[in-house]
């Protein structure tokens, strides 16, 4: 039974990662009413500098090392221990278990997916908490990973199928 569950809750996992990842950040993010204060998004009878506010804080950091940059971690470890039956194309049961992962990329990319989930995390999270919300700051970090993940993309094309790569590449 376990041994049939692990590729759901793998892929469970992954899936839920955007998500997770917005929510986790979401601690950070606040409503400026001037002289009335800041409020944060998520929930606004919590005021920026109370007490509320820094408990939450610290259980967001918990959350964003347990759940975004753990599953990068698990994932890539996950990736690595496979990696030498993915690269010789002879599948073994845990290569076969996070097909998922590397399936739609060609075998010398069998990592790429982990940059896929970096970028999410820098543009959903981490530019949410470091220039000021709104600013052109903010907007021009996210548009500078952007550009460098996309000339990424074109340069190293590690997807298997030309048509995914294209879409990959449009989306981007």
């Amino acid at each position: 039974l376990l041994r049939a569950a692990a590729p759901l809750c793998l892929r469970l996992l992954f899936f839920v990662y955007p998500i997770v990842n917005t929510v986790a950040f979401e601690a950070f993010s606040w409503y400026d009413l001037g002289g009335a204060g800041s409020y944060l998004r998520a929930d606004v009878s919590i005021r920026r500098g109370s007490a509320e506010e820094i408990r939450a804080r610290h259980i967001a950091i918990v959350a964003i090392c347990m759940y975004p940059l753990g599953m990068l971690l698990f994932f890539g470890a996950l990736l690595m221990s496979a990696r030498h039956a993915i690269l010789r194309g002879q599948p073994s049961s845990l290569s076969n278990v996070i097909a998922f992962l590397h399936d739609e990329y060609k075998p010398i990319y069998f990592w790429w997916e982990l940059m896929e989930m970096l970028r999410r995390f820098l543009l959903v999270g981490v530019f949410l908490v470091v220039p000021a919300q709104g600013t052109v700051e903010q907007l021009a970090y996210a548009t500078c990973v952007s550009i460098i993940y996309l000339a990424l993309q074109v340069a190293a094309s590690p997807f298997r199928k030309t048509s995914d790569g294209l879409l990959a590449v449009a989306c981007s």
